[in-house]
């Protein structure tokens, strides 16, 4: 284990990982992790207080066919808006701050506009996940809907692919003319309220392209605030076939090359954040042919999951679970991920109220069997694809160990943010 210096400066200059835009760099919320740190040093499990953020899966339908992804194949929206109505409001009054909407695709919900007024009229703060995309061809009903995104969203990430033609190659958009489509989203919200993302899954497809020159068109297209580069995940522990959208060893090692000789030019993406984390062994060429890209890190590090304390999922039908990887998000119809769900569902909050699942035994157990992760453990292999928590998870651990609870620096780290956070 890295050893971390003992100074607010010197944690400040160490973990520089996050996102603008979910505000969820360390020094915005390390203040809040002492309260957390005592639950897990008490080991007690059952008495943590509310996560900061929870995403909740408003329709597990979409509008794309993505070829890394089986939410087209949903046919249900889920929970009525009156349920959502009554989980928004218990999980406000829990303490809950911030929930990001997602899918499958959120913006398939006919009500969406009065599913985004009941959350913040609860009194919580909203970030969201989209292809960006709406099956609606009526352009006044289109219009109705980002006004009320850029009154009430604080950021929303938009997926895109790559330029229109890999782009359409990868996401099989439903709906016609998908660019056309996007360019009006992203004119309409510029501007205004919501910070603007796109995020770019990096798989065989579009893994040979020149990223940073895609990068930089996507940037100059639709003017966005970042542009994110994810890698496809899909392990080949926690799937029942390999999936085949996966980039080869080849791709992988042509792919690093490139990447290693990127500048920082590109301001704004994360593609230098990809190479140093290949660098410093987070990633491994291995790991990520396999749909696992921290699988070896996890492994061969003493790392403790802080997800189970500080993060939540509620799917479309209400249950809940510790992540996105637990609950095998876009392989919904995968042999395995019923296993999963089955193994890792915490509760339903459309049957109980949330806090009272959020610490009753099997979260209790699940944060226990999380004080180190374990990615070649049967019942946490997905753990192994986590590129979502992972920095969040090494630093929040270097910082556990170093640092007792009661230590003056966490103090130190309240500078004046007081955005709320999303993981």
């Amino acid at each position: 284990m890295i050893p971390v210096k003992t100074n607010s400066i010197d944690i400040r200059a160490r973990y520089k990982e996050g996102l603008s835009a979910r505000n969820n760099y360390i020094t915005s919320y390390l203040h809040l992790m002492p309260r957390y740190f005592r639950c897990i040093d008490e080991r007690r499990f059952n008495e943590v207080p509310a996560p900061l953020s929870v995403q909740v899966h408003l329709s597990s339908r979409c509008t794309t066919r993505c070829v890394m992804c089986q939410h087209w194949r949903e046919e249900a929206d889920g929970l009525p808006l009156e349920t959502w109505r009554s989980i928004f409001i218990e999980l406000s009054s829990f303490g809950v701050q911030t929930v990001t909407f997602s899918g499958g695709e959120p913006l398939t919900r006919a009500d969406f506009v009065s599913l985004l007024e009941t959350a913040t009229a609860a009194g919580l703060h909203v970030g969201m996940l989209t292809s960006g995309t709406m099956a609606a061809p009526d352009f006044n009903v289109r219009k109705r809907v980002l006004d009320s995104i850029a009154e009430h969203v604080d950021w929303v990430q938009v997926s895109i692919d790559g330029l229109e033609m890999e782009d359409a190659r990868i996401r099989n958009p439903l709906v016609p003319a998908r660019f056309e489509l996007l360019h009006e989203f992203f004119t309409i919200l510029r501007g205004r309220r919501p910070r603007l993302s796109i995020a770019l899954t990096l798989q065989k497809s579009n893994i040979d392209l020149d990223l940073p020159a895609i990068c930089r068109r996507l940037q100059r297209d639709f003017r966005s605030d970042e542009i994110i580069v994810k890698l496809a995940t899909g392990s080949d522990d926690a799937l029942s076939k390999h999936a085949p959208f996966l980039p080869d060893m080849a791709q992988l090692l042509c792919f690093l090359t490139k990447l290693q000789n990127t500048s920082e030019e590109n301001q704004t993406s994360n593609l230098t954040y990809l190479s140093r984390s290949f660098t410093d062994g987070i990633f491994s060429i291995d790991d990520v042919s396999n749909g696992a890209p921290v699988r070896s890190f996890y492994a061969q590090q003493e790392i403790r999951c802080y997800t189970p304390y500080l993060f939540s999922l509620i799917d479309s039908d209400g249950q809940i679970y510790p992540c996105c990887h637990l609950y095998r998000d876009n392989h919904s119809f995968d042999r395995r991920t019923i296993e999963f769900r089955a193994r890792h569902s915490m509760g339903n909050a459309a049957t109980t109220r949330f806090r009272e699942v959020w610490n009753n035994s099997r979260y209790s157990d699940e944060r226990r069997n999380l004080l180190r992760i374990d990615p070649n453990h049967p019942a946490f292999t997905p753990c192994g694809e986590c590129t979502r928590h992972c920095r969040h998870n090494l630093a929040l651990t270097q910082i556990h160990v170093d640092q007792p609870s009661g230590s003056e620096v966490f103090g130190e780290m309240e500078d004046g943010n007081k955005r709320p956070v999303w993981f």
